[in-house]
C-alpha cells in the first residue's frame, strides 16, 4: 500500500465541503491546526496517526476511506456508492428511482 497525499487531500476536502465547513471550523472542531489541514488537503503533508484517528472520529468514516485504500475484488455497496455522491446527484437519483417505481407497470409492458 502506498500513501497518496493528493488522493488523501482531495478526500479530506470533499468530506469537509460535504459538511459545508470552513478550514477554521474544522480546525476548531478537531483541534488540528488550519495550517496542517491545508497541507493535508494540498498533499504536502502526511497525516499523523493521532490526527488520522481524530479525523476518523470526526467524519464518522474508517481509515480506508480517508487513506483512499480499497480492498481488491470487494464490491462497493450501492448505499456506499450513493454516500459518495453530492446532495444534488443523490436527489436526482432518488427522483428517478421514485418515478421508475411509480411507472414500473408502464415500463415493463
Amino acid at each position: 500500500m502506498k500513501y497518496d497525499g493528493c488522493a488523501v487531500g482531495s478526500i479530506l476536502r470533499k468530506l469537509r465541503n460535504d459538511r459545508n465547513m470552513t478550514l477554521e471550523q474544522m480546525s476548531g472542531d478537531t483541534g488540528i491546526s488550519v495550517s496542517a489541514i491545508k497541507q493535508y488537503e494540498q498533499g504536502g503533508r502526511q497525516i499523523s496517526i493521532r490526527n488520522l484517528y481524530v479525523l476518523i472520529d470526526f467524519f464518522g468514516v474508517d481509515a480506508n476511506t480517508i487513506l483512499n485504500v480499497s480492498e481488491p475484488n470487494k464490491e462497493i455497496s450501492i448505499d456506499e456508492r450513493l454516500k459518495r455522491l453530492d446532495k444534488k446527484q443523490r436527489n436526482y437519483l432518488k427522483q428517478t428511482f421514485l418515478y421508475m417505481v411509480d411507472h414500473v407497470n408502464d415500463m415493463a409492458s
